[in-house]
């Protein structure tokens, strides 16, 4: 079940009061993507993950204040403003593109990767196939970024090993899928990352760029595989 309820936040930036719909809880029913997207019902409260505000343009999340950057100023700055007025995008995508460029002011890579899969989700919800790609091509620059900063994104490097073979399979990045994927087989021993790393070098195999989820992943581990190196 999905709980959501009214609340009045001050905007960080602009300190008008405005009124948003927070995110109180919600469930998940069913086997999440390889990008990591929840299923139903989470699947459905993307919208909810950002808010803006009416007076000024700010997006974020509950409009709270980002550590680092000068708010009123950079939601006036013509990049932010670009972003937003960028047309190639659905308005969900742009709104979490441009908390993204905040971020990206600010520092905050782990929130900029976040904001970037939910604008590529954003845009698999609207069919544009080359706009998601786009964006997750940019999604494995932040993880790059993250991983040279001495983070993780998943809190696990082994997931998020993970998260960029799928990331760099639905770009189509086959070959690459399957080096790192062989590679990342090979320190593994039995279990679930192993599987999933597994699976996604067959489906880069097969030039497989569709959406897939964890039970698929699962399901295909369980089958035989003759001509399917362990």
């Amino acid at each position: 079940m999905t709980m959501i309820a009214e609340d009045n936040v001050t905007c960080a930036s602009c300190g008008a009061s405005v009124d948003v719909m927070m995110l109180l809880s919600t469930s998940s029913f069913g086997s999440m993507d390889l990008d990591t997207r929840p299923p139903g019902l989470a699947r459905f409260t993307l919208s909810r993950q950002i808010d803006d505000c009416p007076h000024c343009g700010y997006r974020s999340r509950g409009l709270e204040a980002l550590t680092g950057v000068d708010l009123p100023a950079a939601v006036r700055c013509p990049e932010y403003l670009t972003i937003l007025a960028d047309e190639r995008f659905p308005q969900l995508a742009r709104d979490f593109l441009a908390f993204r460029h905040l971020c990206q002011l600010g520092g905050h890579a782990r929130d900029a990767l976040w904001a970037t899969l939910c604008a590529v989700w954003a845009c698999d919800d609207e069919d544009l196939g080359a706009e998601a790609r786009t964006l997750r091509e940019e999604a494995l620059g932040w993880l790059d970024r993250l991983h040279a900063e001495g983070q993780t994104f998943s809190g696990s490097h082994d997931h998020d090993a993970l998260l960029t073979l799928d990331l760099a399979r639905r770009t189509g990045h086959f070959d690459d899928v399957v080096e790192r994927a062989d590679t990342f087989v090979d320190r593994l021993g039995d279990g679930f990352e192993r599987e999933i790393a597994r699976f996604q070098r067959s489906l880069a195999q097969q030039r497989d760029t569709q959406t897939h989820t964890v039970e698929e992943a699962i399901e295909w581990a369980e089958s035989p595989h003759p001509d399917e190196g362990a």
